[in-house]
């Protein structure tokens, strides 16, 4: 007897779990269009196709991967303009300075190059001044 209950009851909770779906289904769109949706990237696709194409170790790259690539790249940078943004003293106006002073920190490392902080022409002459003497005095000690 405990059987007959039991399975009846688990029948009870399929029914109300095909109910609850079926529910969802009406009020929701379906999951391709969802999907469509959530695949959408404001990056342009053939830009961020060529600039994985430049890069001379792959052999092929498959269109799911460079969508994907463009959707992490997108959401990457709303989040970077988004910590810059809670940061900027300025909420009307963010600036490169700002962006470069954000980017100094050591979890951005990896963007030091491409956003460096602004320098001076005098600052640039020192040190360019200071790489050449020790440029010179690594040439002086290597045998």
């Amino acid at each position: 007897m405990d059987n007959t209950n039991s399975s009846s009851s688990m029948l009870d909770g399929q029914s109300l779990l095909a109910t609850q779906q079926s529910t969802m289904d009406c009020n929701e769109p379906s999951t391709s269009t969802n999907t469509r949706k959530k695949m959408f990237s404001t990056l342009p696709i053939s830009r961020v196709n060529q600039i994985i194409r430049s890069c001379p170790n792959l052999t092929t790259v498959k269109k799911d991967a460079i969508v994907l690539t463009s959707m992490a790249a997108e959401l990457f940078l709303q989040d970077l303009i988004k910590n810059v943004y809670k940061l900027s003293p300025d909420k009307a106006n963010l600036t490169y300075n700002i962006l470069a002073d954000f980017i100094a920190k050591p979890e951005y490392s990896f963007l030091h190059e491409a956003i460096p902080q602004k320098i001076t022409v005098r600052q640039y002459e020192e040190l360019k001044r200071q790489n050449e003497l020790d440029f010179d005095n690594d040439q002086e000690d290597s045998p």
